[in-house]
């Protein structure tokens, strides 16, 4: 079984919204369908020694079928993500907000996993994400990890009430991020962690 990991350099960058957009871009699939996690523990089974969910599917209610798993692992330190990405069949999505403290927290950040093992970035995707707007951001240069994202900024996103799971509330820039989300989410979650990652639209490797 497969777990892709989303989680922030700091609170308010977006991980909750995209890992629910992810389980809704991959909750069918012919494969088998993923469950979404919730970093409050719920549809939790007990945690293994390094913190990764270990899930049961014939316990899940989603029947056997179930092979991967989308969670909302919130904030992290970058050991903690080593910790995360030495585990089997673990791929991160790391987000930090668009903004020139979001992108130096996001260097920062990879910087310290690649001091520790620098093997382990294959398995790192990065999402800039427009959560203030596209005038108050700025992109992330010299990044290390093995495909960016940025995601615009889309009121439908900002909204109350909760991440919206239906991607056809989304604007027409942010369906295509949403494509490019999608794919790279299925090429985690059915590829050996050890391929290249596809360039898809919105991506750049």
């Amino acid at each position: 079984m497969r777990t892709l990991a989303v989680i922030g350099t700091t609170g308010g960058a977006g991980v909750s919204t995209l890992a629910a957009l992810a389980y809704s871009l991959t909750r069918v699939d012919w494969q088998g369908g993923s469950l979404l996690l919730g970093r409050d523990g719920a549809r939790l089974l007990p945690v293994s020694g390094n913190n990764v969910p270990v899930v049961d599917p014939r316990a899940s209610g989603d029947g056997p079928a179930t092979l991967s798993v989308i969670w909302d692992a919130g904030v992290q330190t970058a050991p903690g993500a080593v910790d995360l990405l030495r585990s089997a069949g673990v791929t991160v999505v790391l987000v930090s907000p668009a903004t020139p403290l979001g992108s130096a927290d996001a260097r920062r950040f990879l910087d310290q996993v690649a001091s520790v093992d620098e093997t382990l970035l294959p398995r790192v995707a990065f999402v800039q994400n427009h959560v203030y707007g596209r005038h108050r951001g700025g992109r992330a240069r010299d990044v290390t990890a093995s495909a960016v994202l940025q995601w615009p900024y889309d009121r439908a996103l900002a909204r109350a009430g909760g991440a919206p799971v239906d991607p056809h509330t989304l604007s027409r820039r942010s369906r295509r991020a949403a494509t490019a989300l999608q794919r790279y989410c299925l090429f985690a979650l059915r590829r050996p962690s050890t391929a290249r990652p596809p360039v898809v639209g919105g991506w750049t490797p």
